[in-house]
């Protein structure tokens, strides 16, 4: 008997969970875009014992995409200095 409960209150729980997950979603989604996405893709690394990181290209498309699909404006810098990334997101973001 103790077990049937458990597995009916998990039951329950996750399609509570499931519920308020479909409202947020189904009110994110009306609005078009959603945001904005900004992704710094730093390959290559100057005056640091850093290797560059190949394969870098695949994250950002396939991050890319992800946001794109959940209606995010997509902004991709690759290879910014520190400076460089500070002011960019001081001014446009």
């Amino acid at each position: 008997m103790e077990q049937s409960c458990l597995v009916t209150v998990v039951v329950l729980l996750l399609y509570g969970l499931q519920k308020a997950y479909d409202t947020w979603f189904e009110a994110a989604d009306q609005q078009k875009p959603r945001g904005r996405a900004l992704i710094i893709a730093n390959i290559y690394f100057l005056q640091t014992t850093l290797t560059n990181r190949n394969g870098t290209e695949v994250d950002v498309r396939m991050l890319k995409r992800v946001f794109e699909w959940l209606n995010f404006e997509v902004d991709v810098r690759t290879n910014l200095t520190s400076r460089v990334s500070y002011t960019y997101l001081s001014i446009t973001y």
